[in-house]
């Protein structure tokens, strides 16, 4: 038997029912800033070269759900029950200072969400001084992806360590300061998938055809890594990143490779 550490799974597991999240109807119906979330993401916005093999992948996910799952049922519900990202929101998840929640209405409420993003920013701050922080780009390379309940993910190898490192710092430094962190995953995943209403499709019927079909085809599909030499603390005001990559969104930007933040 190997003594090889094998990679964490993800807590989602291959799912054969799903659930409805109301947050992407949001994506769409709420207005922008009408949520308050604090991230740290790489790969965000991708590379485009990853939007042709990206989009052969999709086009396989399609294929695991009958039409009426993929097309929006009338103007009353004008988006389809499966929601597939468009590539530009796709990214990978360092840290999650605070998840995307409707901000309340008052002005303290306001007040104490800037100043939380004070007190995050200067923590990450201090954690890329760290003789750790890494010095190398993020190198991706594809390993598997997976259907849950929830979601759908692509799950990466960081070949280069730098997340690993990116990481172990931002936990170092918030332990130093007793402050808390919401979460940091144990994977390296992009999410692709969610759902929007519960689909008609048969679940066993839609996880057969997802490990048939698109799992044995997801190393022929991204066959180039992706590089990203960018961390960015952003304020996610509407969920799941479907925001633009602009300085009201984007808080701080560490640069990897050349030393400088």
């Amino acid at each position: 038997m190997s003594n090889q550490k094998q990679p964490p799974k993800p807590q989602d597991g291959p799912a054969v029912s799903f659930q409805a999240d109301a947050k992407v109807s949001d994506i769409f119906f709420c207005q922008d800033g009408e949520y308050f979330g604090l991230v740290m993401v790489a790969g965000w916005p991708p590379d485009p070269s990853i939007d042709s093999p990206y989009l052969k992948f999709l086009d396989l996910v399609r294929g695991c759900f009958d039409e009426p799952d993929l097309t929006a049922k009338n103007s009353l519900s004008p988006l389809p029950a499966v929601y597939l990202y468009p590539s530009k929101f796709i990214h990978v998840t360092i840290a999650t200072f605070a998840p995307p929640e409707k901000r309340g209405s008052t002005k303290d409420i306001t007040d104490s969400h800037s100043e939380f993003q004070r007190t995050y920013l200067s923590l990450v701050q201090e954690a890329s001084k760290l003789s750790n922080w890494p010095k190398d780009p993020i190198q991706l390379t594809v390993r598997s992806t997976q259907l849950g309940s929830k979601a759908g993910i692509l799950l990466w190898d960081d070949t280069s360590g730098s997340i690993a490192k990116i990481r172990d710092c931002i936990r170092e430094t918030a332990a130093r300061h007793y402050l808390n962190i919401w979460g940091i995953p144990d994977i390296i995943h992009s999410t692709f998938l969610r759902f929007c209403q519960v689909p008609q499709t048969d679940g066993h019927t839609v996880q057969n055809r997802f490990q048939s079909k698109v799992i044995p085809q997801v190393h022929n599909v991204f066959q180039q890594p992706l590089t990203t030499n960018t961390v960015k603390l952003v304020i996610e005001s509407t969920p799941y990143m479907h925001i633009p990559d602009d300085d009201r969104h984007v808080v701080h930007v560490w640069q990897l490779g050349d030393g400088s933040s």
